[in-house]
């Protein structure tokens, strides 16, 4: 077995077994200690504990026997309250009644993760694609020197620039800038900023949108686009550029012209610039940004928590973590943590074998692998 796997393989296995004995310790806590002072309460017929009147009768009559434990009296009240809410939230939802660990938890967990797994598998793919394609476009843009530096509105206003045409230039590169600056605001808002500006209402039908928040928000893309324009910035700065140049590669960096870029190829999924030098530089600065899908994993996996709980999107792992977490019911809790774990590790696996895969196909030593 090869050295990264068998890290990766030991990992899932410690952190597992300690996970799961947490949360089968948890569940038999919850199962022992709610039954016998909760149970009974909540099934008298002529309690409602979300009528105020009710929850101070109770309270009343418990500080009349033991007035010394008034405090206790409220939380215990309090507690009660807060399971009863719950069980009225899931029978309206149709959820099952859900107390620790048993196959309606597993179930509904399972669905749970599952949407998870789909939300996240969509938005590290779109956001591999934008940064790898985005991060190509600037490099290209660079290469082509197509960036210019806008005028000066004041160096105009001093010079009493009377040329229009100079006007006209200088107004269009400001606004793109302006528009520039917008967009950047935008991708490096929090998802919730981003999502409270088109929505107020957020449900189980939210798949889409919440991918999307995981894509845009929260300075990933743009982050990560940056990083591969570094690379590739690097890879261009090597001998081995020029050594290509001396064999004939075309340098020529516009798009669709005989010996230029073809911009489908740069739209592609798998890019490939045969004949060009772009195919030499994006090939050795993909194995460095290859290697750095291990931190972006982790960087998505948090920011759709985040977004899932902040929106408090009903029907999504990260809110049913909150809610458990509410209800004091941690051994589910446990589950998610352990859920999400293993969906770090995984896509490090997968990230480590298509790097070795690359080490071997670009000649690098992969006795590591």
């Amino acid at each position: 077995m090869t050295k990264p796997w068998a890290r990766h393989l030991i990992s899932l296995a410690l952190v597992s077994l300690v996970l799961i004995s947490v949360a089968v310790l948890l569940d038999k806590a919850t199962v022992n200690t709610l039954p016998a002072d909760v149970k009974a309460w909540l099934e008298l017929p002529y309690l409602d504990w979300q009528r105020e009147s009710d929850r101070a009768l109770v309270k009343e009559m418990l500080d009349y026997y033991q007035p010394d434990r008034s405090s206790a009296h409220k939380d215990f009240v309090e507690k009660l309250t807060r399971i009863d809410r719950r069980k009225r939230q899931e029978l309206a939802r149709g959820i099952p009644q859900i107390v620790g660990i048993n196959p309606a938890t597993l179930h509904h967990l399972w669905d749970m993760y599952i949407r998870f797994i789909l939300i996240y598998a969509a938005s590290f793919l779109i956001s591999y694609y934008g940064a790898v394609t985005l991060g190509l476009w600037k490099f290209i843009r660079e290469a082509r020197e197509e960036i210019a530096k806008p005028f000066s509105f004041l160096t105009l206003l001093r010079r009493r620039e009377k040329d229009l045409l100079l006007w006209k230039m200088t107004l269009r590169q400001a606004g793109r800038r302006m528009a520039k600056a917008v967009v950047y605001m935008l991708f490096f808002s929090p998802a919730y900023v981003i999502a409270y500006s088109f929505k107020s209402r957020f449900d189980t039908d939210m798949f889409l949108f919440v991918m999307l928040l995981g894509v845009i928000s929260n300075g990933m893309l743009i982050t990560y686009t940056q990083k591969f324009y570094t690379f590739l910035r690097q890879e261009k700065e090597k001998g081995y550029v020029a050594l290509a140049r001396v064999k004939g590669l075309s340098d020529d960096f516009r798009f669709n012209t005989e010996k230029g870029i073809a911009l489908k190829n740069l739209l592609h999924w798998r890019k490939k610039f045969p004949g060009h030098l772009l195919d030499v530089i994006y090939e050795n600065a993909r194995y460095p940004f290859l290697r750095s899908l291990r931190e972006m994993a982790a960087y998505l996996i948090s920011s759709l928590v985040i977004t899932e709980m902040a929106l408090n999107v009903q029907g999504h792992l990260s809110y049913g973590m909150l809610q458990y977490v509410y209800y004091g019911d941690y051994a589910p809790v446990v589950l998610i943590v352990l859920g999400l774990f293993w969906l770090v590790k995984i896509t490090e696996m997968i990230v480590d074998g298509l790097a070795c895969r690359m080490d071997r196909r670009l000649g690098h030593d992969a006795r590591s692998c």
